[in-house]
C-alpha cells in the first residue's frame, strides 16, 4: 500500500499549481475541516464518508491511475453528502461555525462535482490517458 501512496503523491506533484491548489483546499474543507467539528453528528458522518470515498478512490487509481475515472469517487460520494448538507442546513442554525464550514463545503464540492461528471463522461467516452505525464 505505501507504493500507491508515493505513486499518487508523484503523479500529484506533476500536475500545474492551481490544480494542487485546489486538492490542497478540498481536503482541508472536506476532511481536515469536518475532523474539527467532530463533536457534531454532521461532521462525523462526512468523515466517514470521506473515508470510504478514499478507499474507493484508491482503487480507482490502482486500476487506472491519475486519470479522469478518479472524478467517479467524487460523484459517487460527494454528490448524496451535497445532497444531506443541504437537507440539514436549517438543523445547523444554532451552530454558526458548523453553518459556515457546511456552506462553504456545499460550494466546494458543487464546483468540484461539476467537473468530476464531465471528466466520468469523458473518460466513458474513451479519453483514458493520464493526466500527467509520467
Amino acid at each position: 500500500m505505501p507504493d500507491i501512496f508515493n505513486e499518487i503523491m508523484q503523479q500529484t506533484a506533476l500536475l500545474p499549481t492551481h490544480l494542487i491548489l485546489w486538492l490542497s483546499w478540498m481536503f482541508l474543507v472536506s476532511f481536515i475541516a469536518p475532523l474539527l467539528l467532530m463533536k457534531h453528528a454532521v461532521a462525523r458522518r462526512i468523515v466517514l464518508v470521506q473515508l470510504a470515498m478514499t478507499l474507493f478512490a484508491l482503487f480507482l487509481f490502482s486500476e487506472a491511475g491519475l486519470s479522469r475515472l478518479l472524478g467517479l469517487a467524487h460523484v459517487l460520494f460527494w454528490t448524496p453528502i451535497v445532497y444531506y448538507l443541504v437537507r440539514q442546513i436549517k438543523a445547523m442554525q444554532a451552530y454558526p461555525i458548523l453553518l459556515a464550514w457546511a456552506k462553504v463545503c456545499i460550494v466546494t464540492m458543487c464546483l468540484s462535482l461539476m467537473f468530476d461528471y464531465v471528466d466520468v463522461v469523458r473518460y466513458i467516452l474513451g479519453e483514458r490517458e493520464l493526466l500527467v505525464n509520467i
